[in-house]
């Protein structure tokens, strides 16, 4: 830019003032824009395609997870039928069973045939649920020490007795809980008794806990654990 005077309506030739500068074009139309622009899609790009990657990869192993819970829920519920129906309770069964057919008891056979069928039907419905209520669990009891009773005949008596009041069918406890107790009870307990043989099951509520008493007049712990190293000792 040059700036000139006028003096008497005549410009004179030489300017009075000269200076020069340059206009830069919008920082929109600059190079380094456009570079950032290019940058930062490009970095916009990597981090969404690396969260679709890790969801996929997330979603994969959730699945993966699933079905190894799925497995081992598998195996838990095989594991809880087999503790129900072990191998030693099944042999006993089927001695029972053989008993009565040798001794010509049609009654009996027939009679105990019938309750090991609802026992085992009991028991496998209740291992498909996590939770039972406590009156299911307290007939399946029943069935089972039934068969035992059979099994031992005269020299066996047990009770069940539940708290008065309390709503058998409203409260909820873990699926197959407290028959392998039992079972034990009878097992390791009264099994080495030769006679008056008695067991006895009591519910009741402390509070907001279920309290489950197993008692039985068996040869106690001490004695049973002392012939059981007898007997694998001598196996």
């Amino acid at each position: 830019i040059k700036l000139f005077t006028v003096i008497d309506n005549q410009l004179t030739t030489t300017p009075i003032y000269e200076f020069e500068f340059t206009i830069l074009p919008p920082f929109y139309k600059r190079w380094w824009f456009t570079l950032f622009l290019v940058a930062a899609g490009g970095l916009i790009v990597f981090l969404i395609s690396k969260r679709i990657l890790n969801n996929w990869k997330r979603e994969a192993l959730q699945k993966e997870t699933q079905i190894l819970l799925e497995k081992e829920l598998d195996k838990s519920m095989l594991s809880s039928i087999k503790a129900q129906l072990n191998p030693h309770f099944l042999f006993n069964a089927f001695n029972t069973i053989q008993s009565y057919i040798y001794s010509n008891d049609k009654h009996n056979a027939s009679l105990y045939i019938s309750k090991f069928s609802s026992l085992t039907r009991s028991i496998l419905e209740m291992s498909t649920k996590d939770t039972i209520t406590l009156d299911e669990e307290i007939k399946a009891l029943s069935l089972y020490l039934e068969l035992e009773k059979m099994r031992f005949e005269d020299s066996f008596h047990y009770s069940i007795q539940v708290e008065a009041g309390m709503a058998k069918e409203h409260v909820r406890i873990p699926s197959m809980l407290v028959q392998p107790y039992v079972e034990n009870a009878i097992k390791h307990g009264l099994l080495h008794k030769k006679s008056d043989r008695e067991l006895m099951l009591h519910f009741s509520k402390e509070g907001q806990l279920l309290k489950i008493v197993i008692d039985d007049n068996g040869i106690g712990r001490k004695r049973s654990q002392e012939l059981n190293h007898i007997k694998n000792r001598m196996h």
